[in-house]
């Protein structure tokens, strides 16, 4: 769990590509308040009643959570809420609430207690676990994931819709659907391309975008067959 901490700390410190030198080495020495990592992501950090509330810029009033707060107590998570301006520890699996936002303001959905970050949203949802991998999106067709465990493992899952049960994504699953919506011969051609320069993150977002490319192309299809 340490490991975690140093490396969700750094993601954050790289957020901040404008600070300088030592205002980055300063980021190290400081932990990250809610009021700091909102100037940048400014959905950090929140409970929501809904994803729907979430989608509408609606948090849940008079809490939220403070930023890689989590640690590690007799086996569960616990991360640091704020309450009606009352610190307290609670188990991240017993906030009461299925539907948050992480440090970058990405929403997460609460299943069989686990959370998972929710990548895409449609017919067809991609999900990261937390803490078991990571993502990010840095603009509508590109996400950068992260192998951001310690035994560098990442869990990433899928549902049909948001009320489905997640299910482990598999190259075997994703292909009944490629299939299905007769996009397999194009997914199979689009090759990803390994840079020299690409770190094994790099090249793991590389192919994370396709496949989320592709399931957008599925979702689009789906929804043209349900008119």
């Amino acid at each position: 769990m340490k490991n975690i901490f140093l490396i969700v700390l750094l993601l954050f410190c790289c957020d901040a590509l404008s600070q300088t030198r030592e205002e980055v080495k300063a980021s190290f020495m400081t932990k990250p308040t809610i009021e700091g990592i909102r100037k940048t992501h400014p959905n950090a950090c929140y409970f929501y009643a809904s994803a729907s509330d979430y989608y509408a810029n609606k948090p849940s009033e008079n809490i939220e959570w403070v930023p890689y707060s989590y640690s590690m107590i007799l086996g569960s998570t616990k991360i640091e809420m704020i309450r009606d301006g009352k610190s307290e520890k609670t188990k991240l699996n017993s906030t009461g609430f299925d539907w948050m936002s992480n440090e970058r303001g990405m929403l997460m959905r609460k299943y069989q207690d686990e959370f998972y970050i929710v990548a895409l949203n449609g017919p067809l949802c991609y999900y990261v676990q937390y803490q078991f991998g990571d993502i990010s999106i840095i603009d509508e067709n590109n996400y950068y994931a992260s192998l951001s465990s310690p035994d560098n493992k990442f869990f990433s899952f899928y549902s049909e819709t948001f009320d489905g049960d997640l299910i482990k994504m598999s190259d075997k699953a994703f292909k009944v659907y490629l299939e299905k919506y007769n996009l397999n011969d194009q997914y199979e051609a689009d090759k990803i391309k390994r840079e020299k320069k690409d770190s094994v993150n790099d090249y793991h977002s590389k192919e994370i975008n396709k496949l989320l490319k592709y399931m957008k192309l599925i979702n689009a299809k789906i929804a043209e067959d349900k008119k």
